[in-house]
C-alpha cells in the first residue's frame, strides 16, 4: 500500500511505496530530502480493544498467528479511515467481511425471529399404571377399629383384601353362629352355659328314649314267642326255633 507524505521544502505531495517506510527519499521537484515515516499500524479487535502503533512486520506476525480475523479493523498511521482487515490481507476474503455479513443495528431482518418453541406437556403418556399400595401398620391399626369379624376363621373362597379383611372392611365366617356384642362393635363367638346344658340334656333324653324303645321291642318279641310256639303250622315252627 503506498504511503502519502508532504515535502517539507516545497509542500509537494509525494506518494511512495510502503517498502520505503522508515527510509529517506528525495523530492523530485525541489530535490529536498524527505524522511518517510515508519510504517505504523493500529489494530481494533471485535470487542473494541485498540492496539498499536506497531510496525508492519509485527502486524504480519499477528496475522500469521491467527490473531487478526476478518472482524478486525486496521488503521495505518497518517490515514483517518479504518479499514477491514480483509482489505489489507486478501487471504481473509471479501465474503467474510463483517460489513457484508453483520447487519447494522436497527436494520430490517427479512428472515425475522425464529418460530417460538411450542411448550410440550406430559400428560403421563408412557408411564406405568398406578399401583395400589397396601396400608401401613399405623393405617391398618387405625382402620381395624371400624372392621367387623364374624367368627375366628374367614370363609373359604371369600375375596379378602390385604390386611385380612374384605374390600368393605368386613370379614365373614360361614361356620360359627352370629353372636352380637355392644362393646366396640366387635362380634365374636360366645358360649352360654344354659344353652350347653340344654344341648346336653337333649342328647341324654334322646339316647334314653332310644334305649327304652329297644327294650320295649325286645320285651314284646319275647312275650309273643310262647304264643307262636303253641300255634300250629309254620308260625309254630318258627316260634319253637326262636325259643330254643
Amino acid at each position: 500500500m503506498p504511503i502519502d507524505l508532504v515535502c517539507s521544502g516545497c509542500q509537494n505531495k509525494l506518494r511512495v511505496g510502503d517498502q520505503n517506510a522508515g527510509k529517506r527519499v528525495r523530492c523530485p521537484k525541489c530535490q529536498a530530502v524527505v524522511e518517510v515515516p515508519a510504517d505504523a499500524w493500529y489494530l481494533k479487535t471485535p470487542d473494541g480493544e485498540d492496539y498499536g502503533p506497531v510496525p508492519r512486520t509485527e502486524l504480519d506476525e499477528w496475522f500469521n498467528e491467527g490473531r487478526i480475523t476478518a472482524e478486525c479493523q486496521l488503521l495505518r498511521e497518517g490515514s483517518d479511515q479504518w479499514q477491514w482487515a480483509s482489505a489489507v490481507y486478501s487471504q481473509l476474503g471479501q465474503s467474510s467481511s463483517p460489513a457484508e455479513s453483520t447487519p447494522s443495528p436497527g436494520a430490517f431482518n427479512p428472515v425475522g425471529p425464529g418460530p417460538a418453541e411450542t411448550p410440550k406437556f406430559d400428560f403421563g403418556a408412557g408411564k406405568s399404571p398406578a399401583t395400589v399400595v397396601a396400608p401401613t401398620n399405623a393405617g391398618a391399626a387405625a382402620a381395624s377399629t371400624s372392621q367387623f369379624s364374624f367368627g375366628s376363621t374367614p370363609a373359604t373362597g371369600a375375596a379378602v383384601a390385604p390386611g385380612g379383611s374384605s374390600p368393605g372392611g368386613f370379614a365373614f365366617d360361614a361356620g360359627g353362629p352370629v353372636v352380637g356384642s355392644s362393646a366396640g362393635g366387635d362380634f365374636r363367638q360366645r358360649t352360654y352355659p344354659a344353652a350347653m346344658t340344654a344341648q346336653t340334656m337333649y342328647r341324654v333324653f334322646g339316647w334314653a328314649a332310644l334305649v327304652v324303645g329297644l327294650l320295649a321291642t325286645v320285651g314284646v318279641i319275647f312275650m309273643t314267642l310262647p304264643m307262636l310256639a303253641m300255634s300250629d303250622g309254620a308260625l309254630g315252627m318258627i316260634g319253637a326255633l326262636l325259643t330254643m
